[in-house]
């Protein structure tokens, strides 16, 4: 709301000097707090407004002059960027806490969902949901990859954005890729509380006894990225205890079949009789997907 010269009017009572209780009811039905009232409450030397107003707006370097501002004035200053300080200490700790715990519930929640799945024969939505989320996108990653035009593009943007340091990815980004590694551990390596770290060992086993291929994608790329982050469980007897080994064995060997078949489709259409990889991939009609429509790979 503005006065009909088109000042708002928490500055327009700022200006005319109006009390703290004014300003407070202004602030509480909707009058936006900006960096103007901010540096009019301090021009006009009204401490007590300004430290109203820097309770619902973040004070930074060179908002108000402190060297040429009023010692009141400079005192709520103070006051305010001691405030933010331990306000930012408290966040920092207390999002390490939340990290930590949501990490750990979505894996309750995946592990649950795929678990419900089973014995009620429905599709598991939330359980791909959740995935997604730790995960990323696995076949869409994996199509993009494919993609003969990704590189040439990637290595385009990476160039265009340059000195801004952001980096296009082709690889799967979820939490468990994403969050740092201390954030990780304390929420599944903990001496005292293993569980977690067996609900993610078990939800992986899950996965790869799946012969679904998206199945199969979440659960080989949960595996690598947890080994891959936490290299030291190579060597722990989890890997031996799950049969992990042997389960990333049976999808290497479903996926050769399953290239095996579609070569041999394109052999009986190739008058040559021989077909490179380029042909095979691209090749239309003879890739189908589950429900046995044809499709290409692209």
């Amino acid at each position: 709301a503005v006065d009909e010269a088109g000042m708002p009017l928490l500055s327009l009572a700022i200006s005319l000097g109006c009390s703290e209780d004014i300003v407070s009811l202004l602030i509480r039905y909707g009058c936006p707090v900006g960096e103007s009232e901010i540096k009019l409450a301090a021009k006009n030397d009204l401490a007590q407004i300004l430290s109203k107003l820097l309770h619902y707006q973040v004070y930074h370097d060179g908002m108000i002059d402190l060297e040429t501002c009023s010692p009141a004035v400079a005192a709520v200053v103070r006051d305010a960027l001691e405030r933010q300080k331990i306000q930012r200490s408290t966040l920092r700790k207390e999002a390490e806490a939340f990290l930590v715990s949501f990490f750990q519930k979505l894996l309750d929640i995946c592990f649950c969902s795929r678990r419900y799945q089973q014995t009620q024969n429905e599709n598991d939505l939330i359980g791909r949901a959740v995935s997604s989320a730790l995960v990323g996108n696995v076949e869409l990653c994996a199509l993009r990859k494919r993609q003969k035009s990704v590189t040439s593009i990637e290595s385009q943007m990476n160039e265009a954005l340059g000195s801004g340091g952001g980096v296009i990815s082709i690889a799967p980004r979820g939490l468990i890729q994403t969050l740092p590694i201390s954030i990780l551990g304390k929420a599944l390596l903990k001496p005292d509380d293993p569980s977690h770290l067996t609900t993610l060992l078990l939800l992986i086993e899950d996965f790869l006894c799946s012969k679904d291929v998206n199945n199969g994608g979440v659960g080989l790329t949960l595996l690598l990225t947890l080994l891959e982050r936490f290299p030291s469980l190579n060597q722990s007897q989890e890997m031996e205890r799950y049969g992990y080994a042997e389960l990333v064995s049976s999808h290497d060997a479903l996926a050769m079949n399953k290239l095996a078949d579609i070569s041999s489709r394109v052999a009986k259409r190739t008058t040559g009789g021989d077909a490179s990889d380029e042909d095979i991939l691209s090749a239309t009609g003879v890739v189908l997907c589950p429900k046995k429509h044809t499709a290409s790979l692209h």
